[in-house]
């Protein structure tokens, strides 16, 4: 029963099979809940309102997963080490130092970070001497055309298994000339993070 005498009717009016708005309206006007109108409007029916329930799904599961990945194969293999090999002055580089390292964090590699060198070459070497499976190039715009392509090229001929990796998004005619030079990734703010973390995973011998 409705919580006014007034609205039996309208809910009566509901049971039967009416329903419209109007009927619905003067129903809670006079005192009916929406639980008084669910009832009489679905209870004892042929046929129901059936619900779907949606599927409960965990949108972090896939990057979790790879953190996993990388998270064992350390434990049980080492490696998984990502070296940051910085170009130009500190004080221009940390952003992007900043953001390479919370970059493979995430995804649980070993990060290293260094202090800015004399040249792309020590950069490079520094890299080798490191064992670091991947090598990230951080430095601003103005060093990549001329130092990144050095820094990249020592790191490859050294070492061809390496994974090379270019904080920033130069102009299509430095990205191909560090291409060439060896870079194999890209990072930067429009990254898709799973899918570049995948790359380097696979890259490094991770097993996802």
């Amino acid at each position: 029963k409705a919580a006014h005498p007034d609205g039996d009717k309208y809910l009566t009016a509901l049971a039967d099979g009416k329903g419209a708005v109007p009927e619905i309206t003067e129903a809670v006007r006079h005192g009916a809940t929406v639980g008084d109108i669910c009832r009489v409007r679905y209870t004892n029916k042929d046929k129901r309102i059936k619900v779907t329930p949606i599927k409960i799904k965990y949108t972090a599961e896939p990057l979790e997963k790879l953190r996993r990945a990388v998270e064992k194969h350390r434990a049980e293999k080492g490696g998984a080490k990502v070296y940051l090999a910085t170009l130009g002055p500190t004080g221009r580089y940390m952003a992007r130092l900043d953001f390479a390292a919370s970059f493979f964090e995430v995804g649980g590699f070993e990060v290293e970070r260094t202090p800015g060198f004399d040249s792309p070459e020590q950069a490079a070497e520094q890299a080798l001497a490191s064992k670091a499976a991947i090598t990230v190039i951080c430095g601003p715009d103005e060093t990549y055309p001329e130092q990144a392509p050095v820094t990249a090229r020592r790191v490859k001929e050294k070492k061809p298994d390496a994974v090379v990796v270019l904080a920033g998004q130069p102009d299509p005619e430095t990205t191909e000339k560090l291409r060439q030079a060896g870079v194999d990734i890209f990072i930067h703010i429009k990254s898709d993070i799973l899918e570049v973390l995948t790359e380097a995973v696979k890259k490094t011998g991770v097993t996802l």
